[in-house]
């Protein structure tokens, strides 16, 4: 850049630029450099990656290399799924065991399992963009019936990165689990210490709560199992990442009333997605809806089916910034790689993207690039 331009204008120039770009101009001035470190640059980068700079990062296991996961970037644009790289995966990363995706928010993702000996368990934040990435101990009791799932969110506010912990609390004097108790802690990344958060909504009336969680414009959204009088039905709880309030959203009874179908949950374009899958179908359909207005059942409304008569459908994964969904389908040949490929809801074609993973192994998520860490 000239020293003719004013420095103003030269932030806005860097704010549009790419993540790769930026690690690179760090290194020409000190200038620049505490520019780019600072929060209020890193702030605004982000909400300025909204609208570009858009990847998906897919995660799936080679039977041809086993026990090690890999991972590909691809960048979603009209070059899609020419343009693909392989990112650095960080050490904490590779030291976790049976790694589960809890999800991914602003450019960053969240890894989470047992770690290194088993013997605790951790969550791993990170950003792929700039290889960079943060380990937290997540308190946890191992044994059984205990259960702990964790969600991920950065506060869309301060951009503060955040977990949300649901614990069953076991009674040890209810040998038949019948009244089950659940609790909600959250971790701050400035605070680097958890609190125990306040349920809006009865714990004795949480049946399950599942790992299948999404962070959606500042709420992480969850599955759960609820009671309702005697009846066990899936339904979604959220909380809110700046208040850190718990609530329940309810469904629309086109949903929340079926009883011949699974539901599950996702995001496009931050929304919410809701995925209902017909398995009493001879292969399996999915309906795509959206909700349109946080909380507000009456504003759900359904995008699209999707339906492959030549193909089974192992699972939807997620859905590109078009509109388009990343589908693992069920490979009919001898050898056990499922291939991704992308549905086009508008002419019902599929296309390979040239990945392929064993079944239920493969994850795929649209991100953002990220300063987010950068100081850290």
């Amino acid at each position: 850049m000239s020293d003719h331009i004013p420095f103003e204008i030269q932030q806005k120039i860097m704010k549009k630029l790419p993540v790769k770009s930026l690690l690179q101009f760090r290194t020409v001035s000190k200038e620049w450099k505490s520019l780019i470190d600072s929060a209020d640059f890193i702030l605004g980068y982000n909400n300025e990656q909204q609208q570009q700079h858009h990847h998906i990062l897919v995660r799936y296991d080679d039977s041809q290399i086993p026990g090690e996961e890999q991972f590909v970037s691809i960048i979603d644009d009209h070059t899609f799924p020419q343009c693909k790289s392989s990112p650095t995966v960080p050490i904490p990363l590779k030291l976790l065991k049976c790694t589960i995706i809890v999800g991914c928010s602003r450019g960053l993702f969240c890894l989470y399992n047992f770690y290194s000996d088993y013997a605790k368990k951790m969550a791993v934040i990170w950003n792929p963009a700039i290889r960079k990435s943060v380990a937290i101990a997540v308190p946890n009791i191992l044994d059984p019936p205990n259960v702990t799932v964790i969600g991920f969110g950065v506060c869309p506010n301060t951009s503060d990165l955040k977990l949300v912990k649901f614990a069953y609390v076991f009674d040890s004097l209810d040998l038949n689990f019948e009244n089950p108790s659940w609790q909600a802690d959250v971790f701050t990344l400035s605070s680097g210490e958890w609190r125990r958060l306040v349920l809006n909504l009865p714990s004795n009336s949480i049946m399950a709560v599942t790992q299948n969680q999404v962070d959606v414009n500042g709420f992480i959204y969850w599955r759960y199992i609820g009671k309702i009088s005697e009846d066990e039905v899936d339904m979604i709880m959220s909380v809110d990442m700046a208040g850190e309030e718990v609530t329940q959203v309810c469904l629309p009874a086109t949903l929340a009333l079926k009883t011949d179908i699974n539901l599950s949950i996702s995001k496009l374009r931050e929304c919410l997605v809701v995925l209902e899958c017909n398995t009493k179908a001879e292969k399996r359909v999915y309906g795509v809806w959206m909700m349109m207005e946080h909380g507000v059942p009456e504003s759900f409304t359904k995008l699209y089916t999707i339906n492959i008569p030549d193909a089974s459908i192992r699972n939807v994964l997620g859905f590109r910034k078009s509109g388009e969904a990343l589908i693992e389908l069920v490979n009919l040949d001898d050898t056990d790689q499922d291939p991704i490929v992308v549905y086009d809801p508008s002419s019902g074609h599929i296309s390979n993207i040239g990945i392929s993973g064993v079944g239920y192994s493969c994850f795929a998520s649209s991100y953002m690039e990220s300063l987010l860490l950068l100081d850290q």
